[in-house]
């Protein structure tokens, strides 16, 4: 058993970071990884020391890659050094000091260590849109599909790997395969990463473009006619031409096809 004046260590902490990631409660994350909440609370106090598989299966639930594990540890074990000597001065429980400071954002640390969960390629630079980033594409939206629609905006507002242009893409594909209310919940989060995606002012405004069409057909699919119109409205807006490259990234056939009738 730890001592009283002991603190979590980086590997409790992690699981810390984990739940303030998405304001889980040791219950919920202790579901969405199957096991119990007692052992959460065992791995987060130091009383048990968890197994890399425990690790990883959290890193999962919570929509972190599993290759950055290592480059947060280091982070939290420094935010652990300076928390215990703020301890020393002010002591506190050590589940609280922890939970605030990573919750809340007081230490720089913890910010680079939520920060580091991005890859790396798009922490500092913009890469071209490429036919291969539907790869990726693919994996994101494995790990967005698991959450409600009001977590996968937040994950949206708050990683920049899911500001991608193919992710948008792929969600304006899937509303065609759905009916009404989930076709639209699709196109809306298409729209709302398309806002996000970084570039060329032409090509987000193409990008947009190409989502907003996608909520008009899942609007007049659902019967509203009036929504329809205003999201083909956005859609003319946004459109924008496109040199062979880009033109060839998008369906462009489809969305004119669609939006003509509108006009």
């Amino acid at each position: 058993m730890p001592r009283d004046d002991e603190l979590p260590d980086e590997l409790g902490l992690i699981f810390i970071l984990f739940r303030s990631m998405h304001g889980w409660t040791q219950g919920e994350l202790a579901e969405a990884i199957g096991t119990a909440p007692s052992v959460i609370s065992e791995y987060e106090n130091g009383t048990r020391r968890p197994s890399r598989r425990a690790i990883v299966r959290a890193a999962k639930a919570a929509g972190v890659a599993v290759e950055r594990i290592d480059q947060i540890l280091p982070a939290l074990r420094s935010l652990r050094e300076i928390m215990g000597a703020h301890r020393h001065k002010h002591p506190v429980d050590p589940y609280e000091a922890a939970a605030e400071k990573l919750s809340r954002g007081l230490e720089p640390l913890a910010h680079a260590a939520v920060k580091s969960i991005r890859p790396a390629e798009l922490a500092g630079r913009y890469a071209p849109p490429r036919v291969e980033d539907r790869e990726q594409a693919r994996g994101l939206w494995e790990r967005l599909e698991r959450y409600e629609p009001e977590t996968r905006r937040l994950l949206v507002e708050e990683g920049e790997e899911y500001r991608n242009w193919a992710l948008c893409e792929l969600l304006c594909d899937k509303s065609l395969e759905e009916s009404t209310d989930r076709a639209l919940e699709l196109a809306e989060l298409a729209v709302f990463i398309a806002e996000r995606i970084p570039g060329e002012n032409a090509w987000r405004s193409r990008v947009q473009g190409y989502a907003w069409a996608h909520v008009g057909d899942a609007r007049r699919r659902r019967g509203d006619p009036l929504g329809a119109r205003e999201a083909f409205s956005r859609f003319r807006q946004l459109w924008r031409p496109a040199g062979e490259v880009h033109r060839a990234l998008l369906d462009e056939m489809r969305v004119l096809a669609w939006e003509s009738p509108q006009a």
